[in-house]
């Protein structure tokens, strides 16, 4: 049966405004080949990087950030909370197939931070960036970093989480313009 054109409107994460996620959640193997499209660019930084001061400065800058968002995270108890749900029978922090929400952009900008993705495995049983100690990635989403379940709120408090949010939009901020400073420079390549 041929598939009709949806018209149903986004918002700015791919949510559809009707609920859900559209388009529909891709294959395992969307999310493998953005891991190694991410690599491949990766192992070329130094030949596409030269000639952009910015990005050695945003990427400095972001890293700083990102530091001092996971120890206030980690402070404040936010990380244990994320953890116990990740690694509990769900297999996801807050939401199942959330890890589709990467783009190469994102896994790029986590490679740039560090985080090694080599040997990541893709289940329908778990999010396959659920490490022993919760979330192995570095750069995570906005929505990672500025949702709070009720379990959350009832744990961390609202002044922890207003906290958080404030160091959090910051940060996000800084990755906002890191990202499109990429598309800029890799172009099509993203």
């Amino acid at each position: 049966m041929p598939t009709q054109p949806h018209d149903d409107p986004q918002d700015h994460r791919g949510l559809s405004k009707k609920g859900g996620l559209w388009p529909p959640r891709p294959s395992p193997l969307d999310l493998i080949g953005r891991i190694q499209k991410a690599k491949a660019l990766y192992e070329r930084m130094d030949e596409w990087s030269k000639g952009h001061p910015a990005l050695i400065c945003l990427c400095k800058d972001l890293d700083n950030r990102l530091r001092g968002l996971a120890l206030a995270f980690q402070q404040l108890g936010a990380w244990d909370v994320c953890r116990m749900c990740a690694l509990g029978p769900k297999g996801a922090c807050c939401f199942k197939g959330a890890e589709e929400w990467y783009e190469t952009v994102h896994l790029l900008v986590n490679m740039i931070m560090g985080v090694d993705l080599e040997g990541i495995q893709v289940t329908e049983e778990q999010c396959p960036f659920v490490g022993e100690k919760g979330c192995i990635l570095r750069y995570k989403n906005e929505f990672c970093l500025d949702f709070f379940c009720d379990r959350c709120k009832r744990e961390l408090g609202m002044e922890k989480i207003s906290n958080l949010r404030s160091l959090a939009g910051k940060t996000i901020a800084i990755g906002i313009t890191l990202e499109h400073l990429l598309y800029r420079i890799l172009k099509s390549d993203l």
